[in-house]
């Protein structure tokens, strides 16, 4: 509720009971306060207005607190079905049912953080706006919740799902931007946390994982080939002995293509061999393609 509505509905209801703000006040807060609630320059904390409505007989602020939170509620719900169409590759139907949510309208800040981002990783995804845009974006997401953070160092800071996600998201945005050594830094000391805390994450493998071929990747692109392998590997193990082997397909493909960077030809056509058909029957679209193009060099 703004804080102009709030004003408004009190000075109604306080006439309508012939209360002065003097009466009105009366061992709750000043008269001085009444006064700025009504004229909508000053906003309380929600005892005080709870107080002053309950007084007036009036439940109008829970009421409107709770239609708040139902809201939040159901924008969340579509954000989470948003989330399943990106992950998905239906970028064009993630960001028409994005367009439909009023985001200034999100007063929950976890809600709000779930927004920026869905709303960056398509922009991100389909090319869809500026790469030095869409990294302030994250930032301002992350910062929602964790002011005065440091993207190099971060080894015993509890990380929220979302959080890890939007900091996965600013390593490859960086990437992409050119900033190889800021992305860099960041999928190392992400990679750290989650590792440290994969206790935490262990209904969400797929965000420490994603961490670990960011990483991987990124040592390729450095040309460090046998350190990004380490990597791969780990992540191929973590995988394995996961209960239902997330992500396990996938991350051999990426240790096929180190084989391959390390003149490993033999070893990267078996294991190619092995995982295209898992590949099909998972449907894994992008993935297969990736895996028969790499095959065909052999």
């Amino acid at each position: 509720m703004e804080k102009y509505a709030i004003g408004e509905i009190i000075r109604h209801l306080r006439k309508e009971q012939n209360l002065t703000q003097e009466e009105l006040a009366d061992g709750i807060c000043s008269s001085v306060t009444i006064s700025r609630i009504e004229s909508g320059t000053q906003m309380p904390s929600d005892r005080i207005i709870n107080q002053l409505l309950e007084r007036l007989g009036s439940d109008l602020y829970q009421t409107a607190n709770t239609s708040r939170e139902r809201r939040d509620s159901e924008t969340e719900q579509q954000l989470k079905r948003i989330g399943t169409a990106v992950n998905s590759g239906d970028l064009n139907r993630a960001a028409a049912l994005l367009s439909k949510i009023d985001s200034t309208a999100i007063t929950d800040v976890r809600t709000k953080q779930l927004y920026i981002l869905l709303q960056s990783v398509i922009a991100l995804q389909g090319g869809t706006a500026p790469l030095c845009e869409i990294i302030e974006r994250l930032q301002q997401g992350l910062a929602l919740t964790k002011k005065d953070f440091s993207y190099t160092h971060f080894p015993d800071v509890p990380l929220t799902v979302t959080e890890a996600n939007l900091l996965n998201a600013l390593c490859a945005a960086r990437f992409q931007n050119k900033e190889s050594t800021k992305a860099m830094a960041l999928a190392e000391a992400l990679t750290e946390n989650l590792l440290r805390h994969q206790h935490a994450f262990r209904n969400d493998l797929e965000l420490l994982l994603n961490a670990m071929i960011n990483l991987s990747q990124l040592l390729e692109n450095e040309e460090a080939y046998e350190d990004a392998l380490k990597i791969c590997e780990q992540a191929v193990t973590i995988s394995k002995e996961s209960p239902y082997q997330v992500m396990f397909a996938e991350l051999q493909y990426f240790k096929a293509k180190l084989l391959l960077r390390l003149g490993r030809k033999e070893e990267c056509r078996e294991l190619l061999s092995i995982i295209i058909p898992f590949l099909k029957l998972q449907e894994k679209a992008a993935f297969i393609g990736l895996a028969e193009d790499l095959y065909q060099t052999l």
